[in-house]
């Protein structure tokens, strides 16, 4: 489950994904994407993956500035088979260019 407390420019400016280990043991194939989160709002999405599998998450700031400072107070929080994999919303610390959380799944 992924939940995103979006700021001012999130709709323009976030990209999560999901990554998947590849046979090299590299996070390069994707397997889910959101983006486009309407601004200034709380919204909860969610998808079925595999939990045999190896996974990164990444959530990407085009504005370089984070969702957490500049333009509102934001984050996301990501669980992932009831564990808490991310969660840049307790401590506002998602306040640069790029984020990612460590593996998760069968690794």
């Amino acid at each position: 489950v992924l939940t995103v407390t979006a700021d001012g420019k999130s709709k323009k400016q976030n990209i999560f994904t999901v990554k998947k280990r590849n046979a090299k043991n590299k996070f390069k194939i994707q397997e889910w994407k959101k983006k486009k989160f309407p601004n200034n709002e709380v919204n909860f999405y969610k998808t079925c993956m595999d939990t045999s599998e190896c996974y990164k998450t990444f959530m990407k700031d085009k504005g370089k500035n984070g969702m957490c400072c500049n333009n509102g107070q934001g984050g996301y929080a990501v669980t992932f088979d009831g564990v808490t994999i991310m969660d840049t919303l307790a401590d506002s610390s998602f306040d640069g260019k790029f984020s990612k959380s460590g593996k998760f799944g069968q690794c």
